[in-house]
């Protein structure tokens, strides 16, 4: 059965307007760039316990795996293919724990499992599936359940990879035309053991909510409403581009300019910490922001891409305030 989350009719008195904490101090990160050996362009990125895994757009093999902190290649996988162990894409799969999961195999009917240990890869699980779209911001619950955010339907949706069901987590409105990449509801999904966030692209909002499709919290900004222009990008406000789900807190990578301004000056960025339950913990703003980027809560590190330097792993201290 589906839920909708027509939040405009639920839990108004968990609205919270985002206001300037006058003891939060916006950090400035001037990190360190890391050469890579092979130059390619990244396309994704996590962390699975003491490695960094990527993958390659520009490279025939698509995986590549690093340890950390010394970023060491330490091995690489998936040859583009249609064959069994060959991937026709890569995919993947985002709060795994301890395991690597990627999709992809086998012409894009299997999602394997690994394991990795003294820079070993192993592999332990392989399973057939049957995706009818395009799994954008994948999350593995766990051995069985996989959720990711339907972008074309504004739905969070959740897949047993066990049974082959599928059930809707939570469902946006959309706009009354069909250009999806449009939809003033647009964001991304975050999910860690105990929440879901969900951050939107046209306007400063976050969605708290737990893992049910809840909401607790809704964090407003300043640009409370989108206003979109279909015919000309430029015009457009874009707010939360990114985001990534740690384990003890959430990381957004928030623009809050409209493209023509972020043409004309691209290192605005800011990265926005907060805790499972909304409350902002931490700001800081970027020498070189990152575009793709994930966090080593471990060693307080952030990792982060820019496309614009295609061989560099942009390496930042996140300093507490």
């Amino acid at each position: 059965m589906k839920t909708y989350c027509f939040v405009l009719l639920i839990l108004l008195c968990s609205c919270q307007h985002r206001t300037e904490n006058k003891s939060l101090t916006t950090n400035k990160l001037v990190g360190k760039e890391v050469v890579f050996d092979e130059t390619f362009d990244i396309i994704d990125m996590i962390i699975v316990d003491d490695y960094l895994v990527v993958t390659s757009a520009q490279s025939d093999t698509l995986v590549h795996i690093y340890s950390l902190p010394d970023i060491k290649l330490v091995s690489k996988m998936g040859l583009k293919g249609e064959a069994p162990f060959n991937l026709v894409y890569s995919l993947l799969f985002k709060g795994s724990g301890s395991k690597l999961i990627i999709g992809g195999f086998d012409n894009g009917k299997a999602v394997k499992s690994f394991h990795i240990q003294d820079d070993i890869v192993t592999e332990i699980q392989t399973s057939k599936v049957f995706f009818n779209e395009a799994l954008n911001d994948a999350y593995a619950m766990n051995d069985s359940i996989l959720i990711y955010n339907s972008i074309f339907d504004l739905t969070l949706r959740k897949i047993n990879i066990k049974n082959h069901s599928v059930s809707d987590i939570c469902q946006f409105p959309k706009d009354n035309h069909q250009e999806s990449f449009f939809y003033s509801n647009k964001g991304k999904l975050g999910i860690n053991n105990t929440s879901i966030v969900y951050a939107y692209f046209y306007k400063d909002q976050i969605d708290f909510m737990d893992l049910t499709g809840k909401l607790i919290k809704r964090i407003v900004g300043k640009n409370d409403s989108s206003s979109i222009s279909i015919d000309n990008m430029n015009k457009n406000y874009m707010s939360y581009v990114n985001l990534y789900a740690g384990t003890n807190y959430y990381y957004f990578l928030h623009r809050g300019q409209t493209l023509a301004d972020y043409i004309n000056n691209n290192l605005n960025d800011r990265l926005e910490v907060y805790s499972g339950d909304g409350q902002l913990q931490n700001e800081y703003s970027f020498e070189i922001p990152p575009i793709i980027f994930v966090v080593d809560e471990k060693r307080n590190i952030l990792y982060g891409y820019n496309g614009m330097y295609k061989d560099v792993l942009l390496v930042y201290k996140l300093e507490q305030s």
